[in-house]
Parts: structure tokens; C-alpha cells; sequence
């Protein structure tokens, strides 16, 4: 690894780091199915050093590993994910993503903060634990390598999983402030949603213009509101096409844009959204809306 800063971890610790980073395990490249394989080849190999048993299953998207503590002590399920995102547009990156490279205190890569680099850090804790004598606890290591894609092994894995676990410790998180750890005790999952605006009058239709496009141009920043949000008024100028979805019970969410001179649409519905369009709102209603809750 280049440029490792010097006193900050033991000899040696940051070129292991290094090692994990260099592969290039893009989950959402089917071209580097290889390289995810390689990074759970990369855990299993670990959790072998530290006197584990490990498999990998599923081509290489899942390890299942355990490092034995005596016997009758709690098990603590340890899970991580070694795949990563792409690194794409690599010309914003000022060095080689899957070359990590120290700048002072920080250590850019890619996957060095989601989620390499937190599994590593586990992995050495454990490293740390077995080094120092006997485990006080039996340590079970699964993770997998299609987290970034929304992959169903570790779904299928838990499903089908009938040993013990005590407790679980998931470490992809982050801190806000520095040399304040935080301990986050439940996760809620992740909704996304894609979103097409077509500015009239600006972009010529079907050409879609960018939030900060229209922003830019019309000197007004298109606001998203839920359908529980919106108030009479507001759904008043709901166009008639759109008013059977702005009024019928679903359970689907619904987005309504609500601008001055923007129509919003959605050529392309998602499974979970829709985007109604909107009539061109007047100045003085436009602004009775600012107090209305956003979504």
C-alpha cells in the first residue's frame, strides 16, 4: 500500500487491508464475478489463519465460517459484505481505487468504509482476541458478497440456518463524530426511487431535465410531497388524468411534484412509486403550500 502513515496501526496492518481492498469484487458487474469469489476465498483464508472452519458457498456470493471458543460460551454471529460498489466515473478518483493510498490520516479506496474495511477490522479484532489467549466467545462469521445488489444468499442462508447465535454484530456503519463510537441497536432497511421531471418551456419533451437543471433555470426547486401530505388545496390541482391515483387506497407510496411551472411524470413507473402530473401553479398558491409537510 502506498504512503502508509506511520504510528497510526501495528506493522503490517494496513498492507493486509491493502491486500483485501485490491479486489476488485464489483457485485454489480457480472464481468467481476471472479473477483467477489476471490474476496470470499480472501475471508475464508482469514478466518482459517485464525484457526477457523470456513466455506464458501453460492459461487463464491457467501462465506460461512465459525472460530471456536470453549465450549458453553455465547456465539456471536459477526456479518460483513466484500463486495463493493463501482467505482465509476474514475476520473473523480486521484489515485487507483483498488490501490488504497494514505493522504495524511485518511486511506482512500474503494470499499475502505463500505464495507472491507469494517469486516477487516472485526476480523483483526478477533485476530486480536485469538492472539491474546482463549476466545471468551464462539465467534460465527457470515457474510456475503452481494450486498450492493440486494442479493438474496445471506436470505437464503438465515432461512435455512438452525444454529445458535447469542448475538449478532453488524459492523457498516459510520460515526458522525471522530473518537466517539456510536452503537446503532436496530436497522430498518432502505426504500429508493427514481424520479423524472420534465421542465416545459425549458427541455424540450421527452429530454428530461436534472432537479438542478430545472433548479438553475427556472429559479425553483421542485418539491416532492406524499400523498398524506397533501391538502385539499394542494390536490385540487391534481391534472384529471392523475385523479383516480391521487384518490384510490394503495399500498404503494405515490410522489406528487409540486411547482410553479414544472410537469412531473413517469414514462417509466417504478414497482414502488408513481409521479402524478401537476397543473402549473399559480404564485399566491404556491406559496400557501410552504408550511405543508414534505415528504
Amino acid at each position: 500500500m502506498s504512503s502508509s502513515p506511520p504510528g497510526l496501526l501495528p506493522a503490517g496492518w494496513l498492507d493486509e487491508l491493502g491486500d483485501f481492498l485490491a479486489i476488485p469484487s464489483v457485485s454489480a458487474s457480472p464481468a467481476r464475478a471472479g473477483d467477489v469469489a476471490r474476496a470470499a476465498d480472501w475471508v475464508a483464508d482469514k478466518v482459517r489463519a485464525l484457526g477457523g472452519q470456513a466455506a464458501t458457498h453460492e459461487d463464491g456470493r457467501l462465506v460461512v465460517a465459525e472460530i471456536p471458543g470453549p465450549p458453553g460460551t455465547p456465539v456471536v454471529l459477526v456479518y460483513g459484505h466484500y463486495d463493493v460498489q463501482p467505482p465509476d466515473p474514475l476520473e473523480l478518483w486521484e489515485s487507483d481505487p483498488f490501490s488504497a493510498e494514505a493522504r495524511g490520516e485518511w486511506l482512500y479506496a474503494r470499499g475502505v468504509a463500505d464495507d472491507k474495511g469494517q469486516l477487516w477490522m472485526q476480523l483483526k479484532a478477533i485476530e486480536e482476541l485469538v492472539t491474546g489467549g482463549s476466545l471468551p466467545v464462539t465467534f460465527r462469521v457470515v457474510c456475503d458478497g452481494e450486498e450492493e445488489t440486494g442479493g438474496q444468499a445471506i436470505g437464503r442462508f438465515l432461512a435455512e440456518d438452525d444454529e445458535p447465535a447469542d448475538a449478532c454484530v453488524v459492523f457498516d456503519g459510520w460515526m458522525k463524530r471522530r473518537n466517539r463510537p456510536e452503537l446503532v441497536v436496530a436497522t430498518r432497511g432502505l426504500v429508493a426511487l427514481d424520479v423524472e421531471v420534465h421542465r416545459i418551456g425549458v427541455c424540450q419533451a421527452p429530454t428530461s431535465c436534472s432537479m438542478s437543471e430545472m433548479s438553475s433555470k427556472s429559479k425553483s426547486t421542485p418539491t416532492l410531497y406524499s400523498r398524506s401530505s397533501m391538502n385539499a388545496a394542494m390536490r385540487s390541482r391534481v391534472v384529471s388524468g392523475w385523479k383516480s391515483s391521487l384518490e384510490a387506497p394503495s399500498s404503494r407510496p405515490s410522489l406528487f411534484c409540486l411547482t410553479k411551472i414544472v410537469h412531473a411524470s413517469a414514462p417509466r413507473a417504478s414497482p414502488m412509486t408513481r409521479v402524478a402530473e401537476i397543473n402549473a401553479l399559480d404564485a399566491d398558491f404556491a406559496s400557501s403550500t410552504t408550511a405543508t409537510s414534505r415528504a
